[in-house]
């Protein structure tokens, strides 16, 4: 599970849809990080 909240954080913080899975997994993401991408607010925007 950890490692979809790593893609999913990590493609949208680099506002590319397409982003790799391994590189998501290869650079480690602050915890607040992962909680951003998946507030409302951000989906909204």
């Amino acid at each position: 599970m950890s490692s979809e909240i790593a893609y999913v954080a990590t493609f949208t913080l680099n506002g590319e849809v397409h982003a790799d899975r391994l590189g998501a997994l290869s650079e480690p993401v602050p915890p607040s990080s992962l909680i951003e991408p998946m507030s409302p607010g951000s989906l909204a925007r």
